[in-house]
């Protein structure tokens, strides 16, 4: 490869690891939904870090009643192979009936993405969670960001470069 190639092809080369990125997030959507839901199940918190709260009251609702606990009455709610029960005092894990979870989505649009969910139908009733717990249950946290970036983005972009960006 003559100098002036290489030197147009690098003049290029954020224009083309952007647009293989947002190629990678479209199909790694489901492991990118997947990391959202991982992060409420098993740490019951949200995109900003924080533990999942009820909007309306966020300082003394923050955790499974007593009565939610006893309506269950030791149901286990599984997600990938782990299970967990509704247990008074217990953080918010969002996982019920499996309807909300199975409801997530990616939304890409321009060099970004983000994670939204149906409205849930139960029994007749439309309950949107968003309005229940706020945005930022939507999302990832740093550190799945970071897995993301560490884990998927950044290996499949330098084997993208590699076999097909700087190879002769």
């Amino acid at each position: 490869m003559k100098i002036d190639d290489f030197i147009l092809k690098l003049k290029n080369l954020q224009t083309v690891c952007e647009e293989k990125i947002m190629q990678i997030v479209e199909k790694e959507q489901e492991y990118i939904t997947d990391l959202n839901k991982i992060q409420m199940f098993f740490d019951s918190i949200q995109s900003d870090g924080k533990k999942i709260t009820k909007i309306k009251s966020p300082l003394e609702d923050s955790w499974y009643a007593k009565a939610t606990e006893e309506y269950h009455k030791g149901k286990s709610f599984s997600f990938k192979g782990f299970s967990k029960k509704k247990i008074h005092g217990d953080p918010y894990h969002l996982k019920d009936t499996g309807q909300f979870f199975s409801s997530f989505n990616l939304k890409i649009k321009d060099n970004s993405f983000s994670i939204n969910a149906k409205k849930l139908d139960i029994q007749g009733k439309e309950i949107d969670m968003e309005k229940n717990f706020g945005k930022k249950i939507y999302g990832l946290s740093e550190e799945n960001s970071k897995i993301l970036t560490n884990e998927i983005l950044i290996p499949q972009l330098v084997i993208f470069l590699n076999t097909n960006y700087f190879h002769d």
